[in-house]
C-alpha cells in the first residue's frame, strides 16, 4: 500500500485535532471557539442552539460571544425569553428583521437578565 504525503498530512492533522465528545463540545470546538463557559452551562446553551439559528441568531458573533462570557448566569432565561418574543412576533405574522436582530436581541437579553413570561 502506497501513500501520498498529502494523504499523510490530512491524517494526522485530523488524529491531532481534539476530538469533540459531544454535540455541544462539537458546536464549541466549530463555531464559538471564543465562548469560555463551563461545561454544564455550555450544555445548556447547546440544547437551544437549533431553535436559536431558526430565529436568525448567528452563533458566530463576537460580541455575542463575549456577551455570554459576560453574562453567564441568566442564560436560560435569557434564550427562553428571546425565544418567547420570536414566537409572539410569528404570531402577530412579523418576525425578527434579520439575523443581526436576532443575535442582539439575544445578546441585549443576556446583559439585561430578560426572564420568559410563558414557555410551552
Amino acid at each position: 500500500m502506497r501513500w501520498s504525503i498529502a494523504e499523510i498530512s490530512r491524517t494526522a492533522r485530523k488524529l491531532s485535532r481534539p476530538q469533540p465528545q459531544s454535540e455541544a463540545e462539537r458546536l464549541r470546538l466549530e463555531l464559538m471557539p471564543a465562548v469560555d463557559l463551563d461545561e454544564e452551562t455550555f450544555e445548556v446553551f447547546a440544547k437551544y442552539v437549533e431553535e436559536l439559528q431558526s430565529i436568525g441568531v448567528l452563533l458566530e458573533s463576537e460580541a455575542l460571544q463575549d456577551t455570554l462570557n459576560g453574562y453567564p448566569q441568566n442564560i436560560e432565561a435569557a434564550i427562553e425569553a428571546v425565544l418567547e418574543y420570536a414566537d409572539r412576533l410569528r404570531e402577530k405574522d412579523q418576525a425578527l428583521k434579520d439575523q443581526y436582530h436576532a443575535t442582539n436581541c439575544l445578546t441585549k437579553a443576556l446583559r439585561e437578565g430578560w426572564q420568559p413570561h410563558r414557555r410551552n
